[in-house]
């Protein structure tokens, strides 16, 4: 009916169209209603209004309210006296007048109603619309019903079987038949209907899903494992009315998951009867993963250790260094390399572990823990030591793979196993008839060393040492020698060689971390008092002066308080720094510990010149420390002066009468400059 009456509706044509069929409409007004009523008819504009109507409803409000002004027009013209002629009595106005008003309230009801109209239009062919997809979705699940593969049942109150789809008929072999005869107790497995009834008394109208997995009857006997979704249906009285179950079979997952299961305790097992420790750390080196074998090197349970200690607890202090750079790495991403450490258990017993570890990242590269393998190696580790010592006399002539070994005869090589070869970067064969003078730096003392060295050959039949040695490329390494005679007549003697460069570099990080402050850096007390002895008998023989100034941040303790310990070590940091800027090249600051600080003025001919120093440190001390975050730590300085020779002439004594006089310069208010003298601290301006 809508499409029917918007093919005669002119509202969507052009507007020089709608127009004149406006004005089309009330020249057939004017022309029935001259022809059914003369012109002295008092009721002038009686045929103009259906003409109105018409023109609002077909042409639209424009070409409506024209039709009204053309229809006024004419009425006033022709219809109201004197006719034929504009001029008008007061009643013809009148009347023209009311007819446009009431013109204008048709066209506004018109526009109103047919824009209700055309609501109501949409709205029943919405309804429509939605009849239609209504019965088709309710075609549509049925079918799905019908034909889900899943298993779809509806039970009643008393558990008894209301509706089964095709999957379920053909599950339980139901046929047509009415299912009303069956329940839980006829297709659930009996020791698995418990579940059914604790699920079934969760349900609830706020909580009207659970969800379980149990094993469903097969018609010829056995079971299989099935996914069941329950959802609850209530009345308007909150009572359960039936229980509507969706059913997947997941019996293959279940059968899988047993088999992963049993597979997961076989290698448990193997993991933890594996003649070999076997273990995994998290991101903070912490154990999170051990096997028996691991728990019997170290000593503990996994109680004590998981989560709580890491191999770093159990190392010695030589191999935490070399477990703890390792560590770094893998973190870091490196490929991690075999190492070994030396542990002591927690029942005391010391052992040498052999290690090897990969990482197991996430998907950007980040790391998520460590997977070690651990060997005890003690006795190989003893074996190693002892085969050092027994190797010149058991078989002078093996071919290490350890050592790089090299028979000379009157001063050149007759034989160089593969070891040394590849220890000095030489093709095989290039060594022989070579003096060992190629494998020294150049410029060094050959001749010396050769002459100390088949002396002590001579006299003893042996000779060791450590030497700085050279590759052929170029590039320096350190070689433990040892050299026996073996024929004096001859003048053949064996020399073996270790490359023990990483020792070195080891033994110089150990030495490092020694006499270095970890967290800035510095010289720590036992650097400082090595240096300082040394400054001392310098400046003795000299004859110059020396200043030993103590200093101690003043407000540091609230810094850690207020921020925390990260905090505090950042402003250490930055006065590490400060102190190092504001001295000379051939001065010395140290950390002692804590937030106590020493720098050392050397050089000073006069205790004056060693004022603009001092003079530059409280300003620097005062300066505040952006930690970040807009926060701000604000401390101080306070500074102890002692001289060389005036205030003591050895370390100790000076670093007593530089204390004493920090001391009184605290108390003299903090941030302040005082030098000791006479045995006490006065206050002193730098």
């Amino acid at each position: 009916m809508y499409v029917e009456i918007r093919d005669f509706n002119l509202l969507a044509r052009p507007a020089a169209l709608r127009y004149a069929a406006a004005t089309a409409i009330v020249a057939a007004a004017l022309g029935l209603r001259l022809l059914l009523l003369p012109v002295e008819e008092r009721v002038a504009y009686i045929t103009f209004y259906p003409a109105i109507v018409l023109a609002y409803y077909l042409c639209g409000s424009g070409p409506g309210r024209w039709a009204t002004l053309l229809a006024a027009v004419a009425g006033l013209f022709i219809f109201t006296p004197p006719h034929w002629s504009l001029l008008s009595t007061r009643a013809g106005l009148l009347a023209a007048l009311s007819f446009l008003v009431s013109s204008m309230l048709i066209g506004l009801v018109i526009r109103a109603l047919q824009s209700t109209g055309a609501r109501l239009r949409h709205t029943l062919q919405d309804l429509r619309d939605a009849l239609r997809h209504l019965e088709t979705s309710e075609s549509q699940l049925s079918a799905i019903v019908r034909d889900q593969s899943d298993l779809v049942l509806r039970f009643g109150q008393q558990g008894e079987l209301l509706f089964a789809n095709d999957a379920a008929r053909d599950r339980f072999a139901l046929g047509d038949s009415d299912p009303g005869d069956l329940g839980w107790e006829t297709v659930v497995h009996a020791p698995d209907l418990r579940i059914v009834r604790r699920a079934l008394a969760r349900l609830r109208p706020d909580a009207a899903a659970a969800q379980v997995e149990l094993r469903l009857r097969n018609p010829g006997g056995g079971t299989r494992w099935y996914d069941l979704q329950l959802q609850g249906l209530f009345d308007a009285g909150r009572r359960p009315v039936e229980v509507q179950v969706s059913a997947r079979d997941v019996d293959p997952r279940k059968r899988l998951e047993r088999k992963l299961a049993e597979t997961s305790a076989d290698m448990q097992d193997l993991y933890d009867s594996a003649p070999c420790g076997y273990f995994s750390l998290d991101d903070i080196g912490r154990f999170i993963r051990m096997n028996q074998q691991t728990c019997a090197l170290l000593g503990c349970t996994p109680e004590q250790a998981l989560g709580k200690l890491g191999p770093a607890d159990f190392t010695t202090p030589q191999s935490r260094a070399v477990f703890e750079q390792r560590f770094v790495q893998m973190r870091a991403g490196e490929a991690p390399r075999p190492y070994e450490l030396d542990v002591v258990s927690l029942d005391g017993v010391r052992r040498h572990l052999h290690i090897r570890s990969s990482v197991l990242s996430d998907d950007e590269g980040l790391f998520l823990r460590s997977r070690s393998m651990m060997l005890d190696i003690t006795e190989l580790q003893q074996a190693r030591a002892s085969l050092q010592e027994l190797v010149r006399e058991q078989d002078a002539m093996l071919n290490s793979e350890l050592l790089g070994i090299v028979k000379l005869r009157n001063g050149l090589s007759v034989w160089v196993n593969a070891a040394a070869e590849r220890m000095f970067g030489y093709a095989s064969g290039e060594l022989l008839g070579q003096s060992p003078r190629i494998l020294h730096p150049p410029g060094a003392d050959y001749q010396a060393m050769e002459a100390r060295a088949f002396g002590l050959l001579t006299q003893q039949g042996t000779f060791r040492s450590q030497l700085r040695m050279q590759r052929k490329d170029g590039q320096a390494l350190w070689i433990d020698l040892n050299g026996a005679m073996l024929s004096r007549e001859r003048g053949e003697s064996l020399w073996m060689m270790l490359d023990v460069s990483v020792l070195k570099q080891r033994e110089q990080q150990a030495t490092e971390l020694a006499h270095r402050d970890s967290l800035t850096g510095l010289p720590n007390r036992l650097e400082l008092r090595q240096r300082l002895d040394e400054a001392l008998a310098w400046h003795a023989r000299a004859g110059l002066r020396l200043a030993l100034c103590f200093v101690d941040l003043d407000g540091f303790k609230s810094v850690n308080d207020r921020h925390g310990h990260q905090a505090g070590d950042l402003v250490l940091v930055h006065t590490a720094r400060r102190l190092q800027r504001a001295v000379r090249g051939h001065d010395l600051v140290a950390r002692l510990s804590g937030d106590e600080f020493v720098f050392v003025l050397t050089r000073l001919a006069s205790p004056d010149d060693a004022v603009p120093v001092i003079s530059r440190m409280l300003p620097l001390l005062s300066q505040g420390v952006d930690l970040g975050e807009s926060r701000l730590a604000q401390v101080s300085g306070s500074i102890g002066v002692a001289l060389f020779p005036d205030h003591g002439t050895d370390a100790e004594s000076l670093l007593l009468r530089a204390d004493a006089a920090m001391y009184e310069a605290k108390r003299a208010g903090r941030a302040q400059v005082c030098y000791a003298a006479d045995g006490a601290a006065r206050p002193g301006a730098a």
